[in-house]
């Protein structure tokens, strides 16, 4: 039994699901070839290898999964603030009078726009979110590199 932090096992995480990419991969690419030639692979072999890191990638998931339960909030929330800050940053913030080109079908136009939010309002909130989010990262980080998992193969 291997014990890792959270930290390690996000890493670790990534490159299990890298090495699923490329052994998976490596069986559609070269289960088929011709007759009298030789595959550098043998694709039962290697869909054996493929199904081995798929369970230790699905136990490494389930117990960050399980882990992870006392800051889930806090994860959702940052989710949360993200698209709040995409949203906000998507915002038309146009205010007073535009005069838009009518391309060649007419004189110009002139409108009055309005805005309830505007610039200064919109960037304050990105930037307070931008905090919220660093905080709980913070939170995030801290708690990604105390808390252990224990695998049941080595790394």
């Amino acid at each position: 039994m291997t014990s890792i932090t959270l930290a390690r096992a996000l890493k670790l995480k990534n490159r299990l699901a890298g090495q699923l990419t490329k052994v998976g991969g490596r069986a559609v690419s070269h289960n088929s070839y011709v007759e009298g030639s030789h595959s550098p692979y043998d694709t039962v072999k290697v869909f054996a290898e493929y199904r081995r890191i798929a369970n230790q990638l699905v136990e490494l998931k389930a117990k960050v999964q399980t882990a992870n339960a006392p800051i889930h909030a806090k994860i959702a929330m940052m989710g949360e603030y993200r698209t709040e800050i995409v949203l906000l940053n998507s915002m038309s913030v146009v205010k007073g009078t535009v005069v838009e080109p009518n391309y060649g079908e007419g004189k110009d136009k002139t409108r009055v726009y309005v805005a309830a939010i505007d610039k200064l309002s919109r960037d304050n909130s990105v930037a307070n979110l931008e905090q919220e989010i660093d905080m709980l990262q913070d939170e995030i980080d801290s708690h990604n590199a105390t808390t252990k998992i224990d695998l049941t193969f080595n790394i």
